[in-house]
Protein backbone atom coordinates (compact mmCIF):
# COMPACT_ATOMS: atom_id res chain seq x y z
CA UNK A 1 0.00 0.00 0.00
CA UNK A 2 1.37 3.40 -0.87
CA UNK A 3 2.12 5.77 2.17
CA UNK A 4 0.79 9.54 2.39
CA UNK A 5 2.96 12.39 1.03
CA UNK A 6 3.74 13.49 4.18
CA UNK A 7 5.15 10.15 5.44
CA UNK A 8 6.96 9.70 2.53
CA UNK A 9 8.72 13.09 3.52
CA UNK A 10 9.13 12.43 7.10
CA UNK A 11 10.80 8.86 5.84
CA UNK A 12 13.27 11.11 3.69
CA UNK A 13 14.09 13.03 6.59
CA UNK A 14 15.09 10.23 8.06
CA UNK A 15 16.72 7.90 5.28
CA UNK A 16 17.93 11.15 3.05
CA UNK A 17 17.02 10.81 -0.21
CA UNK A 18 14.35 9.20 -2.07
CA UNK A 19 14.26 8.89 -5.90
CA UNK A 20 11.47 8.47 -8.10
CA UNK A 21 12.59 7.28 -11.21
CA UNK A 22 11.64 4.19 -14.07
CA UNK A 23 14.57 2.33 -15.48
CA UNK A 24 16.81 3.99 -18.27
CA UNK A 25 14.84 7.35 -18.21
CA UNK A 26 16.02 10.84 -17.08
CA UNK A 27 16.35 9.54 -13.47
CA UNK A 28 19.52 7.67 -14.19
CA UNK A 29 21.26 11.10 -14.38
CA UNK A 30 20.06 11.81 -10.92
CA UNK A 31 20.70 8.21 -9.92
CA UNK A 32 24.11 8.64 -11.18
CA UNK A 33 24.97 11.94 -9.25
CA UNK A 34 23.63 10.57 -6.27
CA UNK A 35 26.02 7.78 -6.86
CA UNK A 36 29.00 10.09 -7.37
CA UNK A 37 27.93 12.28 -4.50
CA UNK A 38 28.74 9.43 -2.10
CA UNK A 39 25.63 9.98 -0.48
CA UNK A 40 22.59 7.59 1.27
CA UNK A 41 19.97 7.39 -0.96
CA UNK A 42 16.87 4.74 -2.44
CA UNK A 43 14.83 4.30 -5.30
CA UNK A 44 11.44 4.14 -5.76
CA UNK A 45 10.77 2.54 -8.97
CA UNK A 46 8.18 4.25 -10.64
CA UNK A 47 7.98 2.67 -14.21
CA UNK A 48 7.16 4.47 -17.21
CA UNK A 49 6.08 0.78 -19.05
CA UNK A 50 3.65 0.46 -16.55
CA UNK A 51 2.30 4.08 -16.21
CA UNK A 52 2.93 4.59 -12.79
CA UNK A 53 4.13 8.10 -13.02
CA UNK A 54 0.35 8.80 -14.83
CA UNK A 55 -1.06 7.02 -11.27
CA UNK A 56 -2.89 9.66 -8.71
CA UNK A 57 -0.44 8.68 -6.01
CA UNK A 58 2.22 10.04 -7.98
CA UNK A 59 0.44 12.80 -8.88
CA UNK A 60 0.75 13.83 -5.15
CA UNK A 61 4.64 13.90 -5.09
CA UNK A 62 4.60 15.46 -8.72
CA UNK A 63 1.37 17.22 -10.38
CA UNK A 64 2.91 16.81 -13.84
CA UNK A 65 3.07 12.84 -13.49
CA UNK A 66 6.71 12.81 -14.92
CA UNK A 67 9.84 11.55 -13.25
CA UNK A 68 12.26 12.33 -11.78
CA UNK A 69 11.32 13.58 -8.77
CA UNK A 70 13.34 13.62 -5.42
CA UNK A 71 12.45 14.25 -1.82
CA UNK A 72 15.17 15.62 0.22
CA UNK A 73 16.40 15.00 3.55
CA UNK A 74 14.83 18.32 3.87
CA UNK A 75 10.93 16.81 3.23
CA UNK A 76 10.79 18.67 0.28
CA UNK A 77 10.08 17.99 -3.42
CA UNK A 78 12.27 18.56 -6.32
CA UNK A 79 11.69 18.16 -9.98
CA UNK A 80 13.05 19.21 -13.46
CA UNK A 81 16.22 17.23 -13.81
CA UNK A 82 18.58 20.14 -14.27
CA UNK A 83 16.89 21.95 -11.35
CA UNK A 84 17.65 18.45 -9.13
CA UNK A 85 21.22 17.97 -10.53
CA UNK A 86 21.95 21.78 -9.78
CA UNK A 87 20.68 21.25 -6.52
CA UNK A 88 22.58 18.32 -5.54
CA UNK A 89 25.89 20.41 -6.42
CA UNK A 90 24.92 22.98 -3.89
CA UNK A 91 24.44 20.82 -1.34
CA UNK A 92 27.46 18.27 -2.09
CA UNK A 93 30.06 20.41 -2.97
CA UNK A 94 32.45 18.44 -1.28
CA UNK A 95 31.58 15.75 -3.98
CA UNK A 96 32.64 18.86 -6.93
CA UNK A 97 30.31 17.87 -9.32
CA UNK A 98 30.03 21.12 -10.65
CA UNK A 99 33.45 23.45 -11.24
CA UNK A 100 33.66 25.98 -8.30
CA UNK A 101 31.24 28.92 -8.63
CA UNK A 102 32.29 32.22 -10.81
CA UNK A 103 35.15 30.18 -13.34
CA UNK A 104 34.69 29.88 -16.85
CA UNK A 105 34.53 25.74 -16.72
CA UNK A 106 31.55 26.30 -14.20
CA UNK A 107 29.88 28.78 -16.69
CA UNK A 108 30.69 26.33 -19.59
CA UNK A 109 29.52 23.22 -17.77
CA UNK A 110 25.90 25.59 -17.08
CA UNK A 111 25.46 26.46 -20.66
CA UNK A 112 25.67 22.64 -21.77
CA UNK A 113 23.69 21.19 -19.35
CA UNK A 114 20.68 23.67 -20.10
CA UNK A 115 21.07 23.84 -23.67
CA UNK A 116 20.81 19.74 -23.05
CA UNK A 117 17.13 20.00 -21.32
CA UNK A 118 15.88 22.97 -22.74
CA UNK A 119 16.85 22.03 -26.81
CA UNK A 120 17.39 18.23 -26.30
CA UNK A 121 15.11 16.56 -23.50
CA UNK A 122 11.52 17.79 -24.32
CA UNK A 123 12.55 16.58 -28.08
CA UNK A 124 11.55 12.96 -26.55
CA UNK A 125 8.58 13.43 -25.88
CA UNK A 126 7.49 14.35 -29.65
CA UNK A 127 9.82 11.67 -30.45
CA UNK A 128 8.03 9.11 -28.63
CA UNK A 129 4.06 10.53 -28.10
CA UNK A 130 4.05 12.41 -31.82
CA UNK A 131 0.60 12.21 -31.65
CA UNK A 132 0.35 14.64 -29.08
CA UNK A 133 1.79 17.14 -31.66
CA UNK A 134 0.41 16.63 -34.65
CA UNK A 135 -0.79 19.98 -36.56
CA UNK A 136 -3.73 18.30 -37.78
CA UNK A 137 -4.77 14.45 -37.91
CA UNK A 138 -2.57 12.21 -40.01
CA UNK A 139 0.93 13.96 -39.43
CA UNK A 140 2.19 12.38 -36.70
CA UNK A 141 4.67 10.10 -38.47
CA UNK A 142 5.67 13.78 -40.36
CA UNK A 143 5.97 15.33 -36.97
CA UNK A 144 8.42 12.32 -35.11
CA UNK A 145 10.54 12.62 -38.15
CA UNK A 146 11.16 16.37 -37.67
CA UNK A 147 11.68 15.57 -34.13
CA UNK A 148 14.05 13.08 -34.77
CA UNK A 149 16.20 15.34 -37.18
CA UNK A 150 16.53 17.89 -34.98
CA UNK A 151 17.39 15.55 -32.32
CA UNK A 152 20.78 14.31 -34.56
CA UNK A 153 21.11 18.23 -35.16
CA UNK A 154 21.72 19.55 -31.82
CA UNK A 155 24.03 16.48 -30.69
CA UNK A 156 26.03 17.62 -33.13
CA UNK A 157 26.63 20.51 -31.21
CA UNK A 158 27.17 19.23 -28.52
CA UNK A 159 29.48 16.42 -29.91
CA UNK A 160 31.78 20.06 -31.41
CA UNK A 161 31.46 21.38 -27.62
CA UNK A 162 33.01 18.33 -25.79
CA UNK A 163 36.61 19.72 -25.19
CA UNK A 164 38.20 16.59 -22.89
CA UNK A 165 39.13 13.57 -23.26
CA UNK A 166 36.46 12.01 -22.93
CA UNK A 167 34.69 14.77 -20.88
CA UNK A 168 32.64 17.43 -21.33
CA UNK A 169 35.41 20.24 -20.24
CA UNK A 170 39.09 19.73 -20.61
CA UNK A 171 39.71 19.61 -17.15
CA UNK A 172 37.97 16.53 -16.57
CA UNK A 173 34.07 15.14 -14.91
CA UNK A 174 31.26 16.56 -13.98
CA UNK A 175 28.04 16.13 -13.77
CA UNK A 176 27.16 17.45 -17.32
CA UNK A 177 28.34 14.30 -18.29
CA UNK A 178 26.25 12.00 -16.63
CA UNK A 179 23.66 14.32 -18.43
CA UNK A 180 25.04 13.78 -21.61
CA UNK A 181 25.39 9.94 -21.02
CA UNK A 182 22.16 9.27 -20.15
CA UNK A 183 19.99 11.49 -22.69
CA UNK A 184 22.48 10.25 -25.67
CA UNK A 185 21.09 6.70 -25.20
CA UNK A 186 17.70 7.96 -26.38
CA UNK A 187 15.37 7.16 -28.07
CA UNK A 188 15.92 3.54 -27.18
CA UNK A 189 13.85 2.13 -30.19
CA UNK A 190 15.58 3.40 -32.74
CA UNK A 191 18.35 1.19 -33.87
CA UNK A 192 19.81 2.87 -36.06
CA UNK A 193 20.84 5.69 -34.44
CA UNK A 194 22.22 3.89 -31.40
CA UNK A 195 24.72 1.73 -33.22
CA UNK A 196 25.62 3.41 -36.40
CA UNK A 197 24.67 7.34 -36.17
CA UNK A 198 26.14 8.02 -32.73
CA UNK A 199 28.89 6.53 -32.95
CA UNK A 200 30.14 7.84 -36.19
CA UNK A 201 28.78 10.95 -36.52
CA UNK A 202 29.27 12.14 -32.97
CA UNK A 203 31.72 9.57 -31.56
CA UNK A 204 32.97 12.04 -28.74
CA UNK A 205 29.11 11.98 -27.27
CA UNK A 206 29.54 8.27 -27.46
CA UNK A 207 32.95 7.60 -25.77
CA UNK A 208 31.75 9.97 -23.18
CA UNK A 209 28.66 7.79 -21.95
CA UNK A 210 31.22 4.73 -22.22
CA UNK A 211 33.66 6.23 -20.05
CA UNK A 212 30.69 7.60 -16.97
CA UNK A 213 29.60 3.45 -17.54
CA UNK A 214 32.55 2.38 -16.22
CA UNK A 215 33.29 4.99 -13.71
CA UNK A 216 33.57 3.33 -10.12
CA UNK A 217 30.28 5.37 -8.65
CA UNK A 218 28.58 4.76 -12.41
CA UNK A 219 29.65 0.52 -12.73
CA UNK A 220 26.52 -0.72 -11.04
CA UNK A 221 23.79 1.91 -11.65
CA UNK A 222 24.87 2.20 -14.83
CA UNK A 223 24.78 -1.60 -15.53
CA UNK A 224 21.01 -1.77 -13.68
CA UNK A 225 19.15 0.45 -16.50
CA UNK A 226 21.26 -1.22 -19.35
CA UNK A 227 22.38 -4.31 -18.61
CA UNK A 228 22.48 -6.02 -21.93
CA UNK A 229 24.93 -5.78 -24.50
CA UNK A 230 22.21 -4.22 -27.08
CA UNK A 231 21.66 -1.59 -24.38
CA UNK A 232 25.47 -0.29 -25.39
CA UNK A 233 27.02 -1.44 -28.44
CA UNK A 234 30.20 -2.87 -28.10
CA UNK A 235 32.69 -1.35 -29.84
CA UNK A 236 33.19 -4.19 -32.40
CA UNK A 237 29.80 -4.16 -33.05
CA UNK A 238 29.80 -0.51 -34.85
CA UNK A 239 30.39 0.61 -37.78
CA UNK A 240 33.92 2.17 -37.98
CA UNK A 241 33.46 6.10 -38.46
CA UNK A 242 35.18 6.29 -42.16
CA UNK A 243 32.87 4.17 -43.76
CA UNK A 244 29.92 7.07 -43.26
CA UNK A 245 31.66 9.78 -44.50
CA UNK A 246 30.45 10.05 -48.04
CA UNK A 247 28.84 7.59 -50.68
CA UNK A 248 30.96 5.22 -52.13
CA UNK A 249 33.06 5.51 -55.32
CA UNK A 250 32.00 5.18 -58.56
CA UNK A 251 34.67 3.03 -59.46
CA UNK A 252 36.59 0.12 -57.60
CA UNK A 253 32.69 -0.97 -55.36
CA UNK A 254 33.54 -2.39 -51.84
CA UNK A 255 32.30 -5.99 -51.58
CA UNK A 256 28.57 -6.38 -50.46
CA UNK A 257 29.48 -7.12 -47.25
CA UNK A 258 31.22 -3.91 -45.88
CA UNK A 259 29.12 -1.56 -44.58
CA UNK A 260 30.39 1.30 -47.04
CA UNK A 261 28.40 0.19 -49.63
CA UNK A 262 26.00 2.93 -48.60
CA UNK A 263 24.01 3.26 -52.11
CA UNK A 264 24.63 6.39 -54.14
CA UNK A 265 21.58 8.37 -55.88
CA UNK A 266 20.98 6.43 -59.66
CA UNK A 267 23.16 7.36 -62.01
CA UNK A 268 22.58 10.04 -64.28
CA UNK A 269 21.30 12.34 -61.33
CA UNK A 270 23.69 14.97 -60.39
CA UNK A 271 24.63 14.28 -56.55
CA UNK A 272 26.24 16.78 -53.88
CA UNK A 273 27.63 16.80 -50.52
CA UNK A 274 27.40 19.49 -48.19
CA UNK A 275 28.80 20.89 -44.92
CA UNK A 276 26.16 23.51 -43.68
CA UNK A 277 26.53 25.59 -40.65
CA UNK A 278 29.99 25.63 -40.83
CA UNK A 279 32.82 28.37 -40.77
CA UNK A 280 34.87 26.51 -43.75
CA UNK A 281 36.39 24.49 -41.70
CA UNK A 282 36.41 21.30 -44.12
CA UNK A 283 34.48 18.12 -42.66
CA UNK A 284 32.58 19.83 -40.04
CA UNK A 285 29.16 21.59 -39.88
CA UNK A 286 25.68 19.47 -40.18
CA UNK A 287 26.33 16.87 -43.48
CA UNK A 288 23.57 16.94 -46.32
CA UNK A 289 23.18 14.99 -49.39
CA UNK A 290 21.63 16.99 -52.17
CA UNK A 291 20.27 15.01 -55.44
CA UNK A 292 19.58 17.26 -58.60
CA UNK A 293 16.67 15.01 -59.67
CA UNK A 294 14.76 18.16 -62.31
CA UNK A 295 12.44 15.90 -64.57
CA UNK A 296 11.01 14.15 -61.40
CA UNK A 297 12.55 10.53 -62.44
CA UNK A 298 12.66 9.55 -58.78
CA UNK A 299 9.70 8.10 -56.71
CA UNK A 300 8.82 8.94 -53.16
CA UNK A 301 9.37 5.54 -52.63
CA UNK A 302 13.28 5.66 -53.88
CA UNK A 303 14.01 9.44 -52.46
CA UNK A 304 12.94 7.51 -49.00
CA UNK A 305 15.23 4.38 -49.68
CA UNK A 306 18.22 6.90 -51.01
CA UNK A 307 17.57 8.87 -47.61
CA UNK A 308 17.76 5.08 -45.70
CA UNK A 309 20.99 4.36 -47.20
CA UNK A 310 23.08 7.51 -47.15
CA UNK A 311 21.77 7.38 -43.62
CA UNK A 312 22.99 11.47 -43.33
CA UNK A 313 20.40 13.10 -40.78
CA UNK A 314 18.59 14.55 -43.90
CA UNK A 315 18.91 13.98 -47.08
CA UNK A 316 17.17 16.53 -50.08
CA UNK A 317 15.83 16.29 -53.56
CA UNK A 318 15.52 19.51 -56.05
CA UNK A 319 12.64 18.81 -58.66
CA UNK A 320 11.12 20.68 -61.24
CA UNK A 321 9.72 24.42 -60.50
CA UNK A 322 5.89 25.20 -59.42
CA UNK A 323 4.28 27.84 -58.38
CA UNK A 324 6.52 30.63 -59.97
CA UNK A 325 9.93 29.29 -58.06
CA UNK A 326 12.94 28.78 -59.08
CA UNK A 327 12.78 24.96 -58.15
CA UNK A 328 10.60 22.36 -56.05
CA UNK A 329 12.67 20.87 -52.70
CA UNK A 330 11.71 17.90 -50.77
CA UNK A 331 13.50 16.48 -47.69
CA UNK A 332 13.51 13.32 -46.01
CA UNK A 333 15.71 11.90 -42.56
CA UNK A 334 16.51 7.87 -42.84
CA UNK A 335 12.64 7.57 -41.94
CA UNK A 336 10.45 9.78 -43.28
CA UNK A 337 10.08 12.86 -45.52
CA UNK A 338 9.87 16.20 -43.12
CA UNK A 339 7.86 19.43 -44.72
CA UNK A 340 11.12 21.50 -43.81
CA UNK A 341 14.06 21.62 -41.85
CA UNK A 342 16.58 24.45 -41.54
CA UNK A 343 20.35 23.03 -42.35
CA UNK A 344 18.37 21.53 -45.68
CA UNK A 345 17.22 24.86 -46.62
CA UNK A 346 20.28 25.87 -46.51
CA UNK A 347 22.29 23.75 -48.39
CA UNK A 348 19.48 23.29 -51.09
CA UNK A 349 20.04 26.92 -51.49
CA UNK A 350 23.46 26.97 -52.52
CA UNK A 351 23.03 24.10 -54.91
CA UNK A 352 19.59 25.53 -56.64
CA UNK A 353 21.63 29.35 -56.12
CA UNK A 354 24.23 28.22 -58.19
CA UNK A 355 21.68 27.97 -61.50
CA UNK A 356 20.16 31.11 -60.43
CA UNK A 357 21.28 34.94 -61.46
CA UNK A 358 19.11 36.87 -59.14
CA UNK A 359 20.34 37.27 -55.35
CA UNK A 360 17.25 36.61 -53.95
CA UNK A 361 14.62 33.72 -55.07
CA UNK A 362 12.24 31.21 -53.85
CA UNK A 363 11.65 27.12 -53.47
CA UNK A 364 8.63 25.64 -52.77
CA UNK A 365 8.50 23.11 -49.86
CA UNK A 366 5.76 21.06 -48.78
CA UNK A 367 4.91 23.71 -46.22
CA UNK A 368 4.35 26.52 -48.78
CA UNK A 369 7.33 28.66 -50.54
CA UNK A 370 10.76 29.62 -48.63
CA UNK A 371 12.54 32.71 -49.53
CA UNK A 372 16.32 32.93 -49.85
CA UNK A 373 18.76 35.38 -50.64
CA UNK A 374 22.74 35.35 -50.50
CA UNK A 375 24.68 36.79 -48.33
CA UNK A 376 27.40 39.58 -48.22
CA UNK A 377 30.20 36.42 -47.51
CA UNK A 378 30.63 33.70 -50.37
CA UNK A 379 28.41 30.71 -49.93
CA UNK A 380 26.28 32.56 -46.93
CA UNK A 381 22.43 32.43 -47.49
CA UNK A 382 19.42 33.43 -45.49
CA UNK A 383 16.09 31.99 -45.26
CA UNK A 384 12.72 33.27 -44.44
CA UNK A 385 9.19 32.29 -44.73
CA UNK A 386 5.84 34.76 -44.83
CA UNK A 387 3.82 32.94 -41.81
CA UNK A 388 0.54 33.72 -44.04
CA UNK A 389 1.97 31.11 -46.65
CA UNK A 390 2.77 28.64 -43.66
CA UNK A 391 -0.96 28.95 -42.27
CA UNK A 392 -2.25 28.08 -46.09
CA UNK A 393 -0.40 25.13 -46.03
CA UNK A 394 -1.39 23.88 -43.18
CA UNK A 395 -4.97 24.40 -44.65
CA UNK A 396 -5.52 27.14 -41.87
CA UNK A 397 -6.97 30.94 -42.78
CA UNK A 398 -4.35 33.72 -41.97
CA UNK A 399 -6.36 36.78 -39.96
CA UNK A 400 -6.18 40.10 -40.59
Amino acid sequence: RRQSLSALRAQSSAMNYILYGSRGSGSLAIELALSEAGVPFRVEDTSIEGAAQRSEWFSAINPQRKVPALLTPQGETLTESAAILLSLDERHREAALLPPAGTPERAQALRWLLFISSEIYPLIEVIDYPERFEASPGTADATRALAKAKWRDRWLLVERAIAGAPWLLSGGFCLVDLYIAVISRWPSGDKEYRAEWLPTRAPRVEALARAVAERTACKAVWQGHFPSPSAQPAASELEPPATRASPPPAASPPPAASPATRASPPEGLPFHILDVFTTGRPMSGNQLLVVEDRNDTLSTEAMQQIAAEIGFAESAFIRSPTGGCAATVRIFTTDAEVPQAGHPIIGLSEVVGSGVDASEFAMMTNKGPIRVRRGAAAHQWFASQDACDWLRSAGAAPRG
